[in-house]
């Protein structure tokens, strides 16, 4: 998936939540090949069914694509803002 694609429709974010999920599948396979780990996860303190490990993986992947949805709202106002601009000083002009 492209930004191009996503600019087609309407933002939502399951579409944006594929795209994390396609980023994160990257970002997994390039730190596995360096040898490297995504990040400390074992220094937090949490109570419950899961280990901690995965709870925290599940956060930090839904942090980053709730980042990636609001930046892609962000683009979309900031476009829509400037098309208005642009035709209210079309009009204007004419």
């Amino acid at each position: 998936m492209t930004v191009t694609e996503l600019q087609k429709n309407p933002v939502n974010y399951t579409q944006i939540s594929v795209l994390a999920d396609d980023i994160l599948k990257n970002v997994v396979e390039r730190e596995s090949e360096a040898g490297g780990k995504l990040g400390d996860l074992d220094s937090y303190e949490i109570e419950g069914g899961e280990t901690k490990s995965e709870v925290l993986q599940n956060l930090a992947e839904f942090q980053f694509s709730c980042v990636l949805y609001n930046a892609a709202l962000e683009n979309a106002c900031s476009e829509l803002g400037a098309r208005m601009s642009a035709m209210d000083s079309s009009s204007r002009n004419a």
